[in-house]
């Protein structure tokens, strides 16, 4: 175990930059095959040891409470001690300082979960290996096992990375909001209402494009093939296309749905664009993020340099 009872770890949000569904796995899940970014708008996970061998989970700057037995950090948590091989003698009480809009398609409570697990395995020694810390994190939901490693993935399944790309790199960032917040569960149920289950469903060609391109570091190319499914069912969205409408005029050079939705990226050349968008944005009473993505994983992150420097 290490010397130290307390570690603050940053929780990044993730994107979709290509989304598709390969069809229906053996357990009902969607089997499906998605490049996943990680970008620097986080929320903050502090987590510090108690001896009353309990998990406490306070939330803060949330718009909406989590029953304990739901939230993700928890689930992380518990999922953790339930496998290790010693009895550790302590609890955990974890914070968490919400900035990552919540059901917007940013994976915000994934990413609290994998803070928790890096977080925890750091506190008590490193006793599991990475791929036993995936597999802890698959346990405790979809994305999970991408937002406990970080950087750019391709995934497939629930969320589980395979290859690792080179992600997109030198462009801004804009995350944009102006829904109210959207059931994961239920948009699935439309897609498949939409596509009967995917019985016959076919995966998009373009994700030969955007896999070729964001693996060998060719990012134009990458996102000339982006797709996400969701946006199928959001084609009488006043909303998405307002906000890209928006990011267009100002020299946006790709916009998309990220997840299920309803937040917006969009894709700029510099940080004058994006302010310039925000701004739009703004006078319309719709809520941004300016960001940038990070292309390496958590573990070799210099803390002490700006992570979209790499």
């Amino acid at each position: 175990m290490q010397n130290v009872d307390y570690l603050a770890e940053k929780a990044y949000a993730k994107i979709n930059l290509h989304l598709d569904i390969k069809g229906m796995m053996p357990d009902g899940y969607h089997d499906l095959i998605t490049i996943m970014q990680m970008v620097t708008l986080h929320d903050l996970v502090e987590l510090r040891m108690n001896f009353t061998k309990e998990i406490t989970v306070k939330c803060l700057n949330m718009d909406k409470e989590v029953p304990l037995e739901k939230n993700l950090a928890y689930i992380a948590a518990k999922k953790f001690y339930e496998n290790l091989d010693f009895n550790p003698h302590t609890g955990i009480d974890i914070t968490i300082h919400k900035n990552i809009p919540m059901a917007s398609g940013l994976g915000g409570g994934s990413s609290d979960a994998g803070a928790v697990l890096r977080g925890l395995n750091y506190l008590y020694g490193k006793p599991y290996m990475k791929d036993d810390l995936l597999k802890i994190a698959l346990e405790v939901g979809s994305d999970v096992p991408f937002c406990t490693i970080g950087g750019a993935w391709v995934c497939e399944g629930r969320g589980m990375p395979i290859f690792q790309t080179r992600g997109i790199k030198h462009y801004n960032l804009l995350i944009a909001i102006n829904e109210e917040k959207i059931s994961t569960a239920e948009q699935f149920r439309k897609l498949d209402e939409k596509y009967n289950n995917f019985v016959d469903y076919k995966m998009q060609e373009s994700f030969g494009k955007a896999f070729s391109g964001l693996l060998c570091g060719r990012i134009d190319e990458g996102m000339s093939g982006l797709f996400n499914i969701f946006e199928t069912i959001y084609d009488t969205s006043v909303s998405v296309d307002k906000i890209k409408s928006i990011m267009y005029e100002h020299e946006c050079k790709k916009a998309f749905i990220t997840g299920s939705g309803p937040a917006v990226v969009g894709v700029f050349p510099n940080m004058f664009f994006v302010e310039d968008a925000q701004e739009a944005l703004s006078k319309e009473n719709i809520k941004s993020y300016a960001c940038r993505p990070i292309n390496v994983e958590y573990e070799v992150i210099d803390p002490r340099i700006e992570p979209w420097r790499y």
